[in-house]
């Protein structure tokens, strides 16, 4: 069942999330059981249920909304809330989930209620000081935040201390979700008290200290943020799979694939050293920064099955071929980010192998739910010869059969690790510290939202404590905005933008309010300073290819994709190969080798990419600016980046042609389209312009 027990109280009148407990009794023969929802990516781990008497329970601390959710046996297959009579199907949710699911609403009719003037609306106005998604710093400037039920205020203006007097500060309308508006304003400074003007039809309504009515200044304690732009925010990466990226020679010691269209599993041989003589190239596309996956001792082709930790995979070239990389790539100015892959191992890992032996399921670094002595002879034999073979191909005894620990979705090649196990955790601290020492710039945290919130806490503080200007990305798959982000990690993969942008502008199954509804509140639920540095990208190791789903209407479908990749808030991301139109499918298949051969390139894809890559070199505003979002009508989006001295307008138009109209604006450069009688026309759907001067900052 699911309670909402109330919400928490930032003062007499003035609230925040709601807290909700959901629980259930507790399943026969379950060694753990999961919390599964939008808020843990639809993914088992994050939350697992606490035991009482015989129900297993959590509290969650959650915005309103509705919240499709079920339960997971030991990581395994899922069952409905069976106390709760509201279920919803896949095709009802949008976007889709993958099956049935129990529904809980949060707090939902009380916004449609005030929306409609059927209630108050003071105490779901939300402004939490304590909370970086409402006050936040990033470099000279403080953003402050604040949100309100659709349609019942005109506006806000920000009031604060400043020498002594009051200032005032108009606060811009970011954009609308379903249910709210979302407010912010970038104050140059720091803030030691202020409050906020609602503006209602003719009355000014003061929202103060205890919420609405109250003219008593809010003094924050601690403001959350970066006080000098990181390296990483706005930054331009570049997505290796490095098996799949350039190969020195065939001499590998396994075999290799032979099947590249469409790509079979197993070994094409990338390595290392085909990595570091193709860094000219790389650097060529204006990239600042180049993400691996898994460099370590692995089993697979993918590596994501790990047997070492603290050693490069001798197929890759070994350490020393990664140390020649790390060399070069410094001198290029490219930082190297590696994959982290902390949820799980491999089962023929030194600790997976210690632990087998004590045959016990409580308390180490796994968790396994029986042990192999109780399982049949033919798994016993069959699994005992998987290890023996080095965990490289799964015999067909055991694909048959589930394993006898947690894993990740189910696989014997990668068993999960136990995050509340302190031996976990100052392995992961180990492995983190060693590749620092070797000069990486930062992880990607590979099934980041499957990682207890208290355990990624640690990690990043360990990090920060080594080196503050490593990064930390979270992998997150979707429900982004659930995630503590500049608490637990600086940035995450934003997969969930993906989606949004291919449904905008290739499938076409949500229109520009849809659009609008999306980007303007997921960029007002994430502190600033994380939103910018999120790694925003339209394909990736675990998707089909952009240049495959977009062939029915390719290019110009794809160049308006790219151009809200690059002119969104957010540090954009190249999956090699996209640059040039490399195509395939799902997993594997999206994992052919880089093509070399330039006869094969799509060069006006890689010119088109390239110049948006210098358009963000050029224009601040896109790598650090403020957003604004409206959708002008059903097919055609504006998105606006406002700095302190610049602006950049950029209007995507899937219809077709369309106009935006900038009389009395001076300093309009345009980048992309055609500038006429101070009208701007699209060419392929895009407008870009730059536009000089004071944007949206006071």
């Amino acid at each position: 069942m699911f309670e909402v027990l109330g919400r928490v109280r930032k003062s007499k009148a003035r609230f925040s999330r709601y807290i909700v407990r959901f629980s259930t009794p507790w399943p026969r023969g379950a060694r753990s059981v999961y919390l599964v929802s939008s808020f843990t990516s639809l993914f088992p781990g994050r939350l697992e249920l606490i035991v009482l008497g015989d129900r297993g329970f959590r509290d969650v601390l959650l915005w309103d909304g509705l919240y499709p959710y079920w339960f997971s046996v030991n990581g395994l297959g899922a069952f409905l809330d069976p106390e709760n009579d509201v279920i919803v199907e896949p095709r009802l949710l949008d976007p889709p989930f993958p099956l049935n699911a129990s529904l809980a609403e949060v707090g939902v009719e009380d916004y449609i209620a005030a929306s409609k003037g059927l209630r108050g609306w003071g105490d779901l106005v939300v402004h939490d000081e304590d909370d970086a998604v409402f006050l936040s710093r990033l470099g000279r400037y403080t953003v402050v935040r604040l949100w309100a039920p659709r349609g019942v205020i005109d506006g806000v203006i920000l009031e604060f201390n400043d020498s002594g007097g009051v200032r005032s500060a108009p606060m811009a309308l970011v954009g609308r979700g379903r249910f709210k508006e979302y407010y912010e304003v970038w104050v140059e400074g720091s803030l030691e008290s202020y409050r906020f003007k609602l503006l209602d039809g003719g009355k000014e309504l003061f929202y103060g200290l205890d919420g609405l009515g109250d003219y008593r200044m809010i003094k924050p304690s601690k403001v959350r943020g970066y006080d000098t732009v990181k390296w990483w925010v706005g930054s331009l990466f570049y997505m290796v799979f490095v098996d799949s990226f350039d190969r020195t020679s065939l001499d590998k010691g396994v075999k290799l694939i032979e099947k590249f269209e469409p790509r079979e599993r197993g070994y094409y041989g990338g390595d290392l050293e085909g990595l570091a003589r193709r860094l000219d190239y790389v650097k060529g596309l204006n990239v600042n920064a180049i993400y691996l996956t898994p460099i370590y001792v692995a089993g697979s082709y993918h590596r994501y099955d790990v047997i070492d930790h603290m050693d490069v995979d001798p197929i890759l070239g070994g350490i020393e071929a990664f140390r020649k990389l790390l060399v070069r790539a410094r001198g290029e100015n490219l930082k190297i980010i590696v994959e982290l892959v902390a949820h799980h191992a491999s089962p023929c890992s030194k600790a997976f192998l210690e632990e087998l032996q004590l045959s016990s399921s409580d308390g180490g670094m796994f968790k396994f739910i029986d042990n192999l002595e109780s399982a049949p002879h033919e798994v016993r034999e069959a699994f005992k010869g998987y290890i023996g073979g080095g965990c490289r191909s799964l015999p067909q005894a055991l694909s048959k059969v589930k394993p006898f620990y947690e894993s990740f979705y189910g696989s014997w090649a990668m068993p999960k690790l136990n995050h509340e196990n302190a031996r976990t955790r100052k392995y992961i601290k180990d492995v983190m510290e060693r590749w620092l020492r070797e000069g990486v710039d930062g992880f990607r945290v590979d099934v980041g939202h499957a990682i207890p919130d208290d355990a990624l806490l640690e990690y990043y503080n360990h990090l920060k404590s080594i080196r503050g200007e490593a990064l930390m990305a979270l992998e997150v798959s979707y429900g982004l905005e659930h995630y503590p982000l500049g608490y637990t990690a600086d940035s995450a993969t934003n997969y969930d933008l993906r989606e949004a942008i291919i449904r905008f502008t290739i499938t076409r199954d949500i229109n520009a309010s849809g659009l609008e509804d999306f980007i303007a509140e997921q960029y007002s639920k994430i502190p600033i300073f994380s939103f910018l540095s999120l790694i925003n990208m339209l394909g990736s190791h675990d998707t089909p290819r952009i240049k495959t789903l977009a062939k029915a209407c390719a290019p110009t479908c794809l160049k308006q994709a790219y151009t809200l990749l690059f002119t969104l808030p957010g540090s954009p991301a190249i999956y090699y190969g996209d640059e040039v139109g490399m195509e395939g499918g799902g997993d594997p298949d999206c994992r052919r080798p880089m093509i070399w051969d330039e006869s094969k390139w799509d060069k006006g894809l890689l010119e088109f990419i390239g110049n948006l890559a210098k358009l963000r070199e050029e224009v601040k505003a896109l790598r650090l600016g403020a957003l604004q979002v409206k959708a002008v009508d059903d097919d055609t989006i504006l998105v606006k980046r406002l700095a302190e001295d610049e602006s950049a307008y950029i209007l995507v138009c899937r219809g077709g042609e369309t106009t935006l109209e900038v009389k009395g604006r001076r300093g309009v450069k345009v980048l992309i389209g055609h500038l006429s009688n101070h009208k701007i026309s699209t060419r392929d759907g895009i407008a870009v312009l730059k536009l000089s001067g004071k944007g949206g900052v006071v």
